[in-house]
């Protein structure tokens, strides 16, 4: 009797066991499978971290090509401004170069004005002598015609 249950135990523990082990393959294959899986996912991560990466170097060069963009603009927009200072000053010499000959042909246009005015003086007093010298040459032709009726 007691080897028969024993037997029944044994069959009963047999048949559970075999039902573990069953359910233990089940289960390593299912963890097979969803190691694969895994294993299959971080290989798809893996990638992506590397693809951010290369896409993370190529903004930052792209970063860098801007920020080297920028300080070119910055250096031509200095030299804009210099170079408007510059013409600002060449502008305002020209100006006061231009004030100054201004004046300068003034005083020549007025200088030649008095000129004139003294020529015009001259040429008026030219004639008075040439008339008083017509009228002392008649005087003295006078003179002379009487000093020789005199005389003969």
């Amino acid at each position: 009797d007691e080897v028969s249950k024993l037997a029944e135990a044994t069959s009963e523990n047999s048949s559970q066991i075999e039902k573990l082990i069953r359910e233990n393959r089940g289960m390593i294959a299912g963890s097979g499978k969803y190691l694969e899986q895994s294993s299959d996912m971080l290989s798809k991560l893996n990638q992506s971290i590397s693809t951010i990466t290369e896409e993370i170097k190529e903004v930052g060069g792209l970063l860098s090509d801007i920020g080297n963009t920028i300080k070119i603009i910055t250096s031509l927009n200095t030299r804009i401004a210099e170079t408007s200072h510059s013409t600002e000053i060449s502008t305002q010499e020209q100006q006061i170069a231009t004030t100054e000959s201004s004046r300068t042909i003034l005083h020549i246009s007025e200088t030649a004005q008095d000129v004139v005015n003294h020529s015009l003086r001259i040429a008026e007093s030219t004639k008075v002598i040439n008339q008083l010298s017509d009228e002392l040459n008649s005087l003295i032709k006078q003179m002379l015609d009487e000093k020789e009726e005199g005389a003969a």
